[in-house]
């Protein structure tokens, strides 16, 4: 027996009891003896890497294959060190060799499992996944990452039987409660979630992901205030905590919990700048009106979220006649303002011209509304239960030629379809109120009341233009039967009712200082707003008291079905808009009530939608510019029965004729906006940004 090869019988003794400092050493020492003993080298990279040092890792491992190329361990090993450093597409290429050598290695397949995860293949994870329990089934984390990745591929059902079997092999397996949660919140089970964030908080308490899950999942079910300390813990873990501030900052205006909120969204809005990953999109536009920012916060949000996902292959040619095949996507095919929306134009579609096909991301609840889609549609797909990838496979195979995104980044979004590309133009509508912030994404649609052409540049995808308003509106809904008094409402019989229908979370501390000057200065008046929480209801009172305001004056109505809900307009006397984030469907439905709507115009798309809804509706002066136009004009309307009066016969007389309520003259428009994306691409042209020309005669 060689010195070298006692020395390494010696180290790989220490290595075996995990006495890794004299480990090293002693592979150093027979590496001095022998620079080529491959066992030495392969095993000092091991305890390197265990250790933590992977670059030194990788170079001993690398050392050891260059001897001998094709040890399969080695090349495992290699692949844990490139992982360790990140270099995810080497350690998959390591893993690759490594089964190629030895298919039966069970840590290369939940290796290469977890890097194929990563990258969102996730069928090909699964299977790496079902082969390594096919070796060893006892093995409770691999059981996890199965149930995980079932998850990703929308298949909950498995994935609860995989943490089950996890569980059962270690029932102190923190992360797996964790994880399992995150299926029964997707299959809306929010208090068996719940419990399970528990069990998992219990058992490892300092994991800022635990709580942030516990968090969403505790705002879910409306208990907001445990929501935000379950946030607020995470952020004490973590100060950092990807996306969350802004998620904190979004549950503290649901209730109206408004200490330092403006100080603190100007933190927020430097660190959006800054390229953080600080705030959803969604919530940064309730929060913040600037485009330029909604736009980096968006493109911040889609490359954390997405940059691992690619394209699936190029489409084959398409036939450039006949019928083009519209797709329409979204979580809300359900009584939903898009779908309220978006029925009338459904129906109005020319057949002869368009195939229209539906497909319902989100679970189907059987309503009316659901119904009436479903017969509207040439067909509507169920596909919530299906994974993006499934989702991009069966648009293809439909030959969508358009696939138009009604959901946007907002609640059950599938973005990683449209990245993956469902068709060859892909189109942001009506659902997200700005910019997508992803290249996949082709056109969004507006108006030049939304996006101004100067701001464009604010948007990745390139702007389509209608002539009118970019808001669908349908034509159908109707009045509940009996308008109910101002008694039964919970309103004063006399008095000036001024009211706000607006989500709670769209109503700052700027727009209620607002608010609070235009009722001292309108005797007698009220304002009526929606209630969606006690929290709120309460918290609100309590401002309205800190601007000596009477907190009776402040007067909340509860949700009501969309009959009574319209009904109820007729007893308020002005609705007051909101900024950064306007009256959209809100908006829309006191018009066609027949209340005037006061906005005030903001920079971004959220805080120009009434101001577009005005303009089609004939009543551009209800559009202010600044907050003290706004109080004045308020002020004026309450103090003069007259011209709010002749406002009010106005919005009557132009519901009929006016372009907002037109349902026929919009469809058209939007299928000339169709026409023309579909003309450039079978042109061979890219997405330009479109001017849709008004139609004379429709």
């Amino acid at each position: 027996m060689t010195v070298a090869h006692s020395r390494f019988q010696d180290a790989f003794a220490c290595h075996q009891k995990g006495d890794m400092g004299a480990a090293r050493a002693l592979y150093d020492e027979v590496l001095a003896l022998d620079p080529q003993h491959f066992d030495a080298l392969h095993f000092s990279g091991v305890a390197a890497a265990q250790a933590g040092s992977f670059a030194a890792a990788a170079e001993r491992i690398a050392r050891a294959l260059a001897i001998n190329p094709n040890h399969a361990g080695a090349h495992y090993n290699m692949g844990i060190a490139q992982a360790g450093l990140e270099q995810y597409d080497a350690a998959l290429a390591s893993f690759e060799r490594s089964l190629a050598l030895n298919p039966d290695n069970t840590g290369a397949h939940y290796h290469r499992g977890n890097i194929l995860q990563a990258f969102g293949r996730f069928e090909e994870a699964l299977a790496d996944y079902e082969k390594a329990l096919a070796r060893d089934g006892s093995l409770a984390l691999i059981h996890n990452e199965r149930g995980r990745v079932l998850g990703a591929l929308q298949r909950h059902a498995a994935a609860l039987a995989s943490y089950a079997e996890a569980i059962r092999l270690k029932p102190d397996f923190a992360a797996v409660h964790n994880n399992r949660a995150l299926s029964l919140v997707a299959l809306k089970r929010h208090n068996e979630a719940i419990a399970d964030y528990r069990k998992a908080v219990a058992l490892q308490p300092n994991l800022a992901d635990t709580h942030n899950n516990l968090g969403n999942a505790l705002a879910e079910m409306k208990q907001y205030e445990a929501a935000i300390a379950s946030y607020d813990e995470a952020l004490r873990l973590n100060p950092g905590y990807p996306f969350l501030a802004g998620t904190r900052l979004h549950t503290r205006m649901l209730i109206a919990d408004w200490t330092d909120i403006e100080a603190e969204t100007e933190v927020m809005a430097a660190k959006i700048a800054a390229g953080e990953k600080t705030a959803p999109p969604f919530q940064v536009l309730t929060l913040i009106g600037t485009p330029a920012l909604q736009c980096k916060a968006a493109d911040t949000w889609v490359r954390a979220k997405y940059a691992a996902l690619a394209p699936r292959r190029a489409f084959a040619p398409r036939p450039k006649a006949g019928k083009i095949r519209i797709g329409y996507f979204s979580a809300d095919f359900r009584v939903h303002p898009v779908a309220l929306l978006m029925a009338g134009m459904i129906e109005h579609h020319d057949r002869a011209r368009f195939d229209v096909t539906g497909f319902s991301l989100g679970s189907n609840t059987g309503d009316g509304l659901r119904q009436r889609l479903e017969k509207s549609f040439d067909a509507l797909f169920d596909v919530h239960g299906k994974s993006d990838g499934e989702i991009a496979d069966m648009a293809r195979a439909k030959g969508i030629d358009i696939a138009v995104d009604l959901s946007g980044h907002t609640n059950d979004l599938r973005a990683g379809a449209f990245v993956q590309r469902l068709a060859p133009i892909q189109v942001n509508f009506l659902g997200y109120p700005g910019t997508m912030g992803a290249q996949a994404m082709d056109y969004v649609v507006a108006d030049e009341t939304i996006i101004p052409a100067a701001a464009r540049i604010h948007y990745t995808e390139k702007v389509v233009w209608l002539p009118d308003t970019y808001q669908p509106n349908d034509a159908s809904r109707t009045l509940a039967g009996k308008i109910p008094s101002r008694t039964a409402l919970g309103l004063p019989e006399t008095g000036f009712v001024f009211c706000c229908f607006n989500n709670n979370y769209k109503i700052t501390p700027g727009v209620f200082d607002l608010w609070a000057r235009i009722l001292k200065d309108v005797e007698g008046s009220v304002l009526w707003l929606l209630r969606d929480n006690d929290s709120f209801a309460r918290n609100l009172k309590q401002e309205a008291a800190r601007r000596d305001v009477d907190p009776a004056r402040i007067v909340f109505a509860g949700r009501a079905p969309l009959g009574e809900h319209l009904a109820r307009h007729r007893a308020a006397d002005l609705f007051l808009d909101t900024l950064p984030y306007n009256a959209h469907t809100t908006g829309s439905d006191a018009l066609w009530a027949g209340l005037p709507v006061l906005t005030r115009l903001g920079e971004g798309f959220a805080g120009r939608v009434a101001a577009s809804l005005l303009k089609a509706m004939g009543v551009p002066e209800l559009i202010t510019s600044t907050p003290e136009e706004y109080r004045e004009t308020a002020v004026a309307l309450a103090r003069d029965p007259a011209r709010l009066a002749n406002l009010k016969q106005k919005i009557a007389q132009n519901r009929a004729a006016a372009p907002l309520f037109d349902i026929a003259r919009f469809t058209r428009h939007m299928e000339d906006a169709y026409t023309l994306m579909k003309g450039r691409y079978d042109a061979g042209e890219g997405p330009d940004h479109i001017v849709v020309p008004r139609r004379r005669c429709l």
